[in-house]
């Protein structure tokens, strides 16, 4: 005896999202119906008929189905794992054999569900988390419920939505947000049941436990139980850096062009209004096995139950190095080596005469911004790290770095890509020997892996430097890693936010230096180019990362 547990998902019968087939009846809810006829024959088809004419449940003798099957309508079919675990690049299975997202694998899917007051700091969070797991070749969105309101209020032609939008006493408007939520959270939904979507983040307040629990419900309706789920939480008891974020507020999309007093005024309003019914995550969401992490002020404390996916604890490990400290982020290539000037890849070679004038005029620059730095207030008693990789271009880059004012240290991690079987070759000798090698790469340099037992990609190299970048998160000491062409890259990438499609073709030169230094908004950023007659380094205006123009083997 086996049985076929057909569910609707969606109020409108003409869409079917999801056919679970069970072979244990006994643990379904009691208000399943069962049927069961010699006449209807116990087929998929028949059972997506009788629950599109109105029946919620069927239950037949029929050829014994696989257990745990899952099935979208409109798309393949899913079954549940016990494992969550993809990483691009790095693992392989039938389901996603190159480690990505894959529609039949929801296991690996995450949903993660913003919740605070406004001017606590969410967005903030949003767009780190997005930044991070993209980074991380894991496709991300962010669905904000505050812009589908101002797109409705736009198209509807909505009048003012001032803080009485949002006072919970106000049914008509309280109506309209809840499905503006709901419909955004589809929207979330589509992403990664119907396209190429791993990671959809939900951003709003969802401050009280009713919306909570509508979510939490429409998710698994729509997508099905084993679709990871995590509930973020932004607390702040910090007033200043409360009313620092109320202040961004006002140059925000609700308030642009607006009097600062009077949307001061109102903003502040609007919180009050939460306030009155916030309830913060806790008991409830224990109750109900619903996995959270409380984020409160910026990562001095962090709480966490139930985390059990393996996005979701990637999630939070990177949320643990989050700071505000104001610090600089430097970054840079070694001198140029003898490899470099043989037109030779890979390798561990010396650094060349111009190699050691670079580090020379690196240190000068370097203990010179320092000085001035350490006169800002902001940075007072600020250490300065320098890393480098353990291959002797990027020691040899650091070797004039005095030990009492900067913290030197060499890390494998840094080191460059692995060219395998094909180092010590140049561009041309590859081409020429290895042309299938050299077209495989060029039609797909982010993916591809050199050939032989040590050779790497890109994506080994993302995997490798998630450390590093979790490292320079948790510093609130200032920083420069001298590294390598790749590594140059993709730790640009990330602190840019730039598309995962141009990290492996970035134009990262000999002789530019980088200067990072985050802020509540995101990155400021400045490039200084080497200039070899002064031996000293001129800042280059307006600089923008491009991919290079020439596509090269490497």
């Amino acid at each position: 005896m086996a049985s076929v547990c057909v569910s609707t998902i969606q109020t409108e019968f003409d869409c079917l999202d999801r056919l679970q087939v069970s072979d244990d009846y006994t643990s379904w809810p009691k208000d399943y119906i069962t049927f069961s006829t010699p006449d209807f024959p116990a087929t998929q088809e028949n059972a997506l008929a009788l629950v599109k004419g109105g029946i919620q449940t069927l239950t037949t003798q029929c050829d014994p189905p696989t257990p745990g099957l899952l099935k979208d309508a409109s798309g393949p079919v899913s079954r549940s794992r016990s494992s969550t675990l993809n990483i691009p690049g790095l693992t392989t299975s039938k389901a996603s054999p190159d480690g990505s997202s894959s529609p039949i694998d929801m296991g690996a899917k995450l949903v993660i569900v913003m919740v605070g007051l406004p001017a606590r700091g969410k967005s903030y969070l949003v767009k780190k988390i997005a930044r991070y797991l993209n980074w991380c070749q894991y496709n991300t969105e962010i669905f904000n419920v505050g812009d589908s309101r101002r797109t409705f209020a736009a198209s509807n032609r909505v009048g003012e939505q001032n803080a009485d939008f949002f006072d919970p006493n106000n049914d008509q408007a309280s109506q309209t947000r809840e499905q503006l939520a709901l419909g955004t959270l589809d929207d979330l939904l589509d992403y990664i049941l119907h396209r190429d979507g791993c990671v959809g983040i939900f951003d709003a307040t969802n401050s009280v436990l009713k919306r909570r629990k509508s979510v939490m419900d429409r998710i698994r309706e729509r997508a099905g139980p084993d679709v990871g789920v995590l509930f973020l939480e932004s607390q702040c008891e910090d007033q200043s850096l409360i009313e620092f974020n109320i202040r961004l507020k006002l140059s925000g999309p609700d308030y642009k062009d607006q009097d600062p007093s009077s949307s001061l005024a109102d903003f502040k309003k609007r919180i009050s209004l939460y306030e009155r019914s916030y309830v913060p995550l806790g008991e409830f969401e224990e109750c109900n096995n619903m996995p959270y992490v409380q984020f409160i002020n910026v990562g001095r404390k962090i709480v966490s139950h139930q985390i059990n996916n393996f996005l979701s604890s990637q999630t939070v490990s990177y949320l643990h190095n989050l700071n505000l400290a104001s610090r600089q982020i430097w970054i840079t290539r070694h001198g140029e080596s003898v490899d470099n000037a043989n037109g030779r890849i890979g390798g561990d070679s010396d650094i060349t005469t111009h190699g050691t004038d670079y580090a020379r005029a690196l240190t000068r620059f370097i203990t010179h911004q320092k000085t001035h730095l350490d006169q800002r207030p902001e940075y007072k008693d600020h250490d300065f790290c320098v890393w480098t990789s353990m291959l002797k271009r990027g020691i040899q880059t650091a070797q004039f770095f005095d030990d009492d004012e900067f913290e030197v240290k060499h890390w494998r991690l840094l080191n460059e890509l692995n060219p395998g079987s094909l180092e010590g070759m140049t561009y041309e000798q590859i081409k020429q020997w290895h042309k299938d090698e050299h077209d495989r790469r060029e039609r797909d340099k982010l993916h591809y892996r050199y050939p032989g037992a040590s050779g790497e990609s890109y994506l080994d190299l993302i995997s490798h430097l998630r450390a590093v970048i979790c490292e320079i998160e948790r510093l609130k000491e200032h920083i420069l890693v001298i590294g390598h062409r790749s590594v140059a890259r993709v730790l640009l990438a990330y602190f840019t936010g730039m598309d995962r499609k141009c990290v492996a073709n970035l134009n990262v030169p000999l002789g530019m230096l980088y200067m990072l230094e985050p802020n509540h908004a995101g990155v400021a950023f400045k490039a200084f180019q080497y200039n070899e007659a002064d031996h000293w380094f001129e800042e280059v205006p307006d600089y923008v990362l491009h991919e290079k123009r020439l596509t090269q083997f490497k």
